[in-house]
């Protein structure tokens, strides 16, 4: 430790002694200004702002000022203490840390009239552990507020949902109770008006709806189900209103209408095992279709208005369907796929129920994932991921594959995802178990570039999410604890591994705020969720220019 020079900030502002209304509302007002720069030079601000108020205008009017990692990186231990040395040592010791440009210039002085030269610790990367949940995270997902705000939220081994603001890493209000046991599945809704509705499934058999936005239930716990619902999905209607379906353990599939909490008929039964994915899909008219599939080995479609199901079962596959997607064709009407334990691929016609032509077969073990993806001109392609090391591409119109099969990958491919370049081609990323993320061009199915390497352990989740001007970025979440960005054009990794959870990461996905900026979420088995910003995640100008 050195004594800092007693120098004086930058305009003499006596911070100490200011109007408490300073404190609050300057941020605000001088982003209006479009000063907020200005007070950001000022360090001795933050030991005295409110640092939600100061977060969220950092949120809604983005800065590429050198103090503005600083501030997102020190946000959660600000709002800890009101005292302005100990507010001093925070923002010291992690500017000296991790963000040695902001470092030089801090001044906190006289609150703390020693600086921090060096620090023993390691660096961090740049990220937020949302802490709250005293037991795993099952799922997340991201909301789109009337006003374009973002909202998160997240269900818990601890029987609670969390709603989350993303922009600052601060909960909405208190964890939502009332489900007795572990949350399963979350999932958000939208109204004709654009407000928010969020949906819970529970394992103590219920579904829960609430108004996110003041974190209230609306209405008692929808009830029917026998055993745990592990998957909840919203639908909308062709006059906009939403519709609401829970897949459970108790082999059913149930719909409800979410406004008044009642249920649409009586439960969709047929399956004979737990069902463990519900999905919607959309005809050309508007009006939803409902695909479920389980621990059985077959695919069920529903018409969510009548309740009734369209047809019989989609059987063909003669073991457990691990995935269903839905696409759409040119003209508007949908396709179906299912990947199956029985090694193979199903098209199927949902508006008919019938398979489109045979199984698409040449996996030799279980396929473990389905993904379509959308061409310039409207036609369809259609990947698989397998046990079997390899992806796959197929024409799901034919049913015939698109070339030979994608191999490079030296384990079981867990997960495969399209991506859309601002010029409308596509980008295919799969994650394997053997720890690597591959980039392959879906046309000619030829690898772009070497595998993405720097995870070691088993790679379960790939995203991709789209930047404002249009290009991609790729995260990867994997059993090494750790998720990780890409810039999918070039294969580089983009900024350190995002670390802090201590269990493997099991999802992850994007949110796009108003401005087009991303943000990312990752679901673990541990006790937290963390949220990314990727807009600044690693040191490249660049890349924080192009986000």
């Amino acid at each position: 430790m050195n004594p800092q020079p007693p120098e004086r900030d930058l305009r003499h502002r006596d911070w100490a002694h200011a109007n408490p209304y300073l404190h609050r509302y300057l941020p605000a007002h001088a982003a209006a200004a479009g000063i907020l720069d200005e007070v950001l030079d000022d360090t001795r601000y933050l030991l005295y702002t409110d640092p939600h108020r100061l977060a969220r205008a950092l949120a809604t009017n983005p800065t590429d000022h050198r103090n503005t990692r600083l501030i997102w990186r020190s946000l959660g231990d600000l709002t800890t203490t009101t005292d302005p040395a100990e507010r001093a040592d925070i923002l010291q010791r992690i500017a000296t840390r991790d963000e040695p440009e902001a470092a030089a210039a801090l001044n906190t002085y006289p609150e703390r009239s020693m600086r921090t030269l060096w620090t023993t610790a390691q660096p961090t990367s740049f990220h937020r552990l949302l802490t709250g949940h005293n037991g795993s995270v099952y799922s997340v997902a991201f909301g789109t507020s009337p006003d374009g705000t973002l909202l998160l939220a997240s269900g818990s081994l601890d029987d609670t949902v969390r709603v989350w603001d993303p922009d600052t890493g601060q909960p909405g209000g208190p964890a939502l109770t009332g489900h007795t046991r572990p949350v399963e599945s979350v999932a958000f809704g939208t109204r004709p008006d654009g407000t928010l509705l969020l949906a819970s499934g529970s394992r103590d058999g219920t579904v829960r709806l609430w108004d996110p936005e003041t974190g209230q239930p609306m209405g008692p716990p929808l009830t029917g189900h026998t055993d745990s619902v592990l998957s909840v999905a919203f639908g909308t209607r062709p006059d906009g209103t939403p519709l609401l379906a829970s897949g459970s353990r108790d082999e059913t599939v149930r719909l409800w209408d979410p406004e008044s909490g009642q249920p649409t008929g009586p439960p969709l039964t047929g399956h004979t095992d737990l069902v463990l994915s519900v999905a919607f899909g959309t005809r050309p008219d508007g009006t939803p279709l409902l695909a479920s599939s389980g621990d059985d080995d077959t695919v069920r479609l529903w018409d969510p208005e009548s309740g009734q199901p369209m047809g019989s079962p989609l059987t063909g596959h003669t073991d457990l369907v691990l995935s269903v997607a839905f696409g759409t064709r040119p003209d508007g009407t949908p396709l179906l796929a299912s990947g199956s334990d029985d090694d193979t691929v199903r098209v199927w016609d949902p508006e008919t129920g019938q398979p489109m032509g045979s199984p698409l077969t040449g996996h030799t073990d279980p396929v473990l994932s389905v993904a379509f993806g959308t061409r310039p001109d409207g036609t369809l392609l259609l990947a698989s991921g397998s046990l079997d090391y390899t992806v796959r591409l197929w024409d799901p119109e034919t049913g015939q594959p698109t070339g030979l099969p994608l191999t490079g990958h030296t384990g079981p491919v867990n997960a495969v995802v399209f991506g859309t370049r601002p010029d409308g081609t596509l980008l295919l990323a799969s994650g394997s178990f053997d720890g690597t993320v591959r980039l392959w061009d879906p046309e000619t199915g030829q690898p772009m570039g070497s595998p993405l390497t720097g995870h070691t352990g088993p790679v379960n989740a790939v995203v991709f999410g789209t930047r404002r001007d249009g290009t991609l970025l790729l995260a990867s979440g994997s059993r090494d604890e750790t998720v990780r960005l890409w810039d999918p054009e070039t294969g580089q990794r983009i900024g350190s591994p995002l670390t802090g959870h201590t269990d493997p990461v099991l999802s992850v996905a994007f949110g796009t705020r108003p401005d087009g900026t991303l943000l990312l979420a990752t679901g673990s088995r541990e006790l937290g969720v963390e949220l990314v910003l990727p807009t600044t995640a690693g040191s490249g100008l660049d890349h924080r220019r192009h986000l």
